[in-house]
């Protein structure tokens, strides 16, 4: 079977170990790490308070890096990214070949995580963004 992701970023296990560390983004909190999958191919990150709780499932080839000191895993992921990976999750799945691969749960859970990492990037591209103030004279 063709492996669908890292099962380790810099030498660290992806495993859940990670999990309770803090998800950062450009050096921003995101999150923490609430669960790992079984393989170690993708990671939950709940964001949000006890009441607006929400997750984010991410495949591990999103971490940047992992800094078991601080407990901390950054992650960095572009449109670009998620849409090619995206697709090539998606052309998997319609070749017979790869259909052992496709019924895997933890294939089939990062699709679906690329999915909704995809919408959530998508809704918060669609804020009006305006430029910046012309300088002062």
């Amino acid at each position: 079977m063709q492996d669908i992701g890292p099962s380790s970023v810099q030498g660290v296990a992806v495993d859940d170990t990670l999990v309770g560390f803090t998800a950062t983004s450009g050096g921003d909190d995101i999150g923490k790490i609430d669960h790992v999958n079984y393989t170690g191919t993708c990671l939950s990150i709940a964001t949000g308070g006890l009441l607006k709780k929400s997750r984010h499932l991410i495949p591990v080839t999103a971490v940047r890096s992992i800094d078991l000191d601080d407990e901390t895993i950054d992650v960095a992921m572009t449109a670009e990214e998620i849409e090619q990976a995206l697709r090539r999750y998606e052309s998997v799945t319609q070749q017979p070949q790869y259909a052992a691969l496709t019924n895997q749960p933890a294939f089939q859970e990062t699709l679906r995580g690329l999915w909704r990492l995809g919408e959530l990037l998508n809704n918060s591209q669609s804020k009006v963004r305006l430029p910046a103030p012309p300088p002062r004279q």
